[in-house]
């Protein structure tokens, strides 16, 4: 039996209605200050308020002196903290791999993050240098002075060198810092990481984490300066595991697509050149260009 016309528009609208509400189904609910947001495939940053709804691959910009808190259909929350740029997306299923994997990559500054796991869904957070393997948890990943710090407030994730795969398992109530943003040293409990700012509902919290208040950051510096040469001293150990398939992938996907828009810079430009060049010729044959005498 054929579908009518007016039934195939319906069931059109249907489809482009369900697809964008399984897309664009994490959004923005709460936000201070200037938060801006951009999608890769769609052009530069545009100002955002409240409810903006957010799709795979968008980035999200914070000014100084403002903060997003971004919701999940899980329950999952992310904390956007002062000038700080995150991108927003996902490896894909493949093979016997069952599980979707969000990935958060963090460009710049630090974001706080509750976590809740879904039958479907597991998360990766990253800058250039670190992975954190995440199963339902909360926790704290931030950059400052040339240093990233990684904190669980409940759970349990590993930290991840990506390039050696070196790893610490991080439990609830300590947490660590990568000198240089991708050496690793040994787990801690700290007070400054204690006095982080680890609410993440509306209603409940008006503030950033405050990792890079005055204060924190001068607790910080204290509590670390006494006791880096200990915590240095640490034993390597090898990570493996589904997550390191995953963060290879999500490597191999990111150096694939610098390729890609490297090859088609350079190939517009080729292109662009045997034009002109092809019109000079023209152009010759025509007399109206005098040609060049040896």
């Amino acid at each position: 039996m054929k579908m009518s016309k007016f039934g195939a528009k319906v069931f059109f609208l249907f489809f482009l209605f369900f697809s964008s509400t399984t897309i664009w189904s994490q959004k923005i609910i709460f936000l201070k200050g200037t938060v801006n947001v951009a999608n890769k495939e769609e052009g530069p940053f545009l100002t955002v308020t409240k409810g903006h709804n957010l799709a795979l691959g968008d980035f999200i910009k914070t000014g100084l002196d403002s903060f997003a808190i971004v919701s999940f259909p899980s329950g999952s929350t992310l904390k956007v903290d002062p000038d700080t740029i995150v991108e927003i997306n996902e490896i894909e299923k493949e093979g016997d791999d069952k599980s979707a994997t969000s990935i958060f990559r963090l460009i710049r500054g630090a974001i706080l993050t509750k976590f809740i796991k879904g039958e479907d869904k597991e998360l990766i957070v990253e800058n250039e240098y670190v992975a954190l393997a995440v199963r339902g948890t909360e926790f704290f990943f931030g950059e400052d002075g040339g240093e990233a710090y990684a904190a669980v407030n409940s759970g349990e994730i590993a930290v991840i060198n990506k390039g050696d795969f070196d790893y610490e398992s991080l439990k609830a109530g300590n947490a660590l810092v990568i000198e240089n943003k991708k050496d690793l040293t040994k787990p801690e409990s700290f007070e400054w990481a204690k006095n982080l700012n680890w609410g993440s509902k509306e209603g409940t919290v008006g503030q950033s984490s405050g990792f890079r208040s005055k204060k924190l950051r001068a607790l910080r510096n204290i509590e670390i300066a006494k006791k880096i040469q200990n915590l240095r001293q640490r034993r390597k150990q090898n990570f493996q595991g589904k997550f390191k398939n995953r963060i290879q992938r999500a490597q191999i996907r990111k150096s694939a697509r610098k390729k890609f828009m490297k090859s088609q810079t350079q190939g517009k430009s080729k292109l662009k050149k045997n034009k002109v060049q092809n019109f000079k010729n023209k152009l010759k044959k025509r007399g109206v260009i005098k040609r060049r005498r040896n």
